[in-house]
């Protein structure tokens, strides 16, 4: 989810994910790609890397 589909120069947002981490454990890495219409760098790319701990068995 963004904030907005349109940003001025100077201007800000923001960018929510989520991650589903159901019967996952361990080091978990996901990317997410921004593309927008600058000359200089039209893609962007934020690297997000998660340690997951699973919750002990009853």
């Amino acid at each position: 989810m963004i904030s907005s589909n349109h940003l001025e120069p100077g201007d800000s947002g923001r960018i929510q994910a989520t991650v589903d981490t159901t019967g996952r454990g361990g080091i978990l890495v996901k990317k997410i790609s921004i593309y927008s219409n600058d000359r200089i760098n039209p893609v962007r790319t934020i690297v997000m890397t998660m340690d997951i701990i699973r919750k002990p068995l009853p």
